[in-house]
């Protein structure tokens, strides 16, 4: 049976609220880093991307479990200072559903896209790892990384990859990729990704697309260098 989103936010809380550490008191807050925890899987769960939209939905929608919200700013600064933890316990979180013990796991991957503004492209902290790219199946550019996670088949995550991807732009409305990039970020990611399970079990691999690419190569079979996929 499913759970409803009120329970699932209850088992949260209770699981965050147990082994988290006890923060140090601060009058000015109005939420425990547990309750922090559980809003942020809340907005997963959601699927509502926009933190003001989101906070928004929640002072209707889960009120009765959260009387008291924090600020658009306030809750963005909390999420970005427990990172580590909520990275931590989704780990907890996956070792006690039952996919994690399964022997058959699958690959996918998918854009994650950190900014939408030029400004906030030069300014960002993932700078040093994020690229433009091109996600066909969703037919968009984006600025980020994609993201390679293996995970079993009821969808238990159990390790992830990530690369970023180049992209060239020779002149003003045109962009290209060279095809290689696309292999050495796939490489980097799946590296990434077996590095944090034992890759003598893999018995297997199964390659599938959502749509057919077409990638022009010389006669020696080496990719074009700014070559335009079709």
């Amino acid at each position: 049976m499913d759970a409803d989103l009120d329970t699932l936010c209850t088992v949260v809380y209770c699981t965050a609220d147990d082994l988290l550490p006890e923060a140090r008191g601060n009058a000015r807050r109005k939420l425990t880093d547990a309750e922090l925890v559980t809003l942020c899987v809340a907005q997963a769960i959601m699927g509502i991307p926009s933190d003001r939209r989101f906070l928004a939905v929640a002072r209707k929608r889960l009120v009765h479990l959260f009387p008291l919200l924090p600020g658009q700013s306030g809750y963005h600064k909390r999420r970005r200072r427990l990172t580590g933890a909520l990275e931590w316990l989704l780990g907890v979180f996956a070792s006690q559903s039952p996919g994690f013990s399964d022997e058959l796991l699958l690959v996918d991957s998918t854009p994650v896209p950190c900014a939408q503004s030029r400004e906030t492209v030069k300014r960002s902290a993932l700078a040093d790892v994020a690229g433009y790219g091109y996600c066909r199946s969703h037919s968009r550019w984006y600025w980020g990384l994609r993201c390679h996670l293996l995970a079993a088949p009821d969808g238990t995550p159990r390790a992830e990859g990530r690369a970023p991807h180049q992209i060239s732009i020779p002149r003003r409305d045109h962009a290209e990729q060279n095809a290689d990039d696309w292999w050495t970020a796939a490489a980097a990611a799946l590296r990434a990704l077996t590095a944090e399970i034992d890759p003598s079990r893999i018995d297997g691999i199964a390659i599938s697309n959502q749509r057919e690419t077409m990638v022009p190569v010389s006669y020696t079979h080496l990719t074009l260098p700014t070559s335009h996929s079709v």
